[in-house]
């Protein structure tokens, strides 16, 4: 299991999290919540590796993840940002390949399971049907999973993404969701990731963290986080918490917004 142990995480010297305690599901989907500013992608880049505690540690199993060199962590934990640079004329298969990065070294040669590892990601996620089209010809759900396929050919347990359904039209969210989901189900992926839309957390998650002003305010399962007075004290939102008819979970009828609510 992944476990932070009383960490504080700064920028620039700023406190964002103080002796902060909370275990990841291994082998579920996490999904953190919580309004613009509360510090999910901080806590999200803490647990990928790209965020030093000042104080305390993250472990896996019982070694902490940054005194593990780099390339030893790449091959265990991936995280795919929420802007992406993009290389003109990069290919998708050219970026999916660099994905076996960690598994190289200056004089190492491209292996059988490299290739093998490339062409199961861009598989899995359909990016093959488009594998030699340069990335900015891509629609955005498309170039969504050529980034996807690269996380996946790192071939790493652990996989975070910070917002990765963030200005896709609904049916591309749905179409990268129900991917994540099928990766989680059928390749054991333990997925952690940050979403703005409660209702596609509460509808894809197995164990949901909700954030407020820097502290974790919930823990617990979509039944459990879903509630009228939860979602009123994450967003001050007065809101109607209703089972959803179709996927039997619950689902977050908005009502009114009142940004000085007590």
């Amino acid at each position: 299991m992944l476990k932070a142990k009383k960490i504080t995480l700064a920028y620039q010297q700023k406190e964002i999290f103080s002796n902060l305690t909370l275990d990841i599901p291994s082998e579920k989907i996490t999904v953190l919540i919580g309004s613009n500013g509360c510090g999910k992608s901080t806590l999200l880049k803490a647990f990928a590796r790209q965020l030093l505690p000042t104080h305390g540690e993250i472990l896996l199993g019982q070694k902490n993840i940054y005194k593990s060199s780099p390339k030893d962590m790449a091959k265990v934990l991936a995280l795919l940002s929420q802007n992406q640079a993009i290389l003109e004329g990069l290919t998708v298969k050219q970026l999916v390949r660099y994905g076996r990065y960690p598994y190289h070294h200056l004089f190492s040669k491209w292996s059988h399971l490299d290739e093998e590892c490339v062409q199961k990601a861009l598989h899995l996620t359909g990016s093959d049907v488009f594998v030699d089209q340069p990335l900015d010809s891509l629609s955005g759900g498309q170039r969504q999973r050529a980034w996807i396929a690269m996380t996946l050919a790192q071939d790493t347990p652990y996989i975070f993404l910070d917002e990765p359904t963030t200005y896709l039209d609904l049916p591309y969210q749905l179409d990268i969701l129900e991917l994540l989901r099928k990766l989680n189900k059928e390749e054991k992926k333990t997925i952690v990731m940050v979403l703005h839309d409660v209702n596609l957390a509460a509808r894809f998650a197995d164990y949901m963290i909700a954030i407020k002003n820097h502290a974790i305010a919930y823990t617990g399962t979509p039944q459990e986080i879903m509630t009228e007075e939860k979602i009123y004290d994450l967003f001050q939102l007065k809101n109607k918490v209703i089972q959803d008819p179709y996927h039997g979970i619950p689902m977050c009828i908005p009502l009114s917004f009142h940004e000085n609510a007590a």
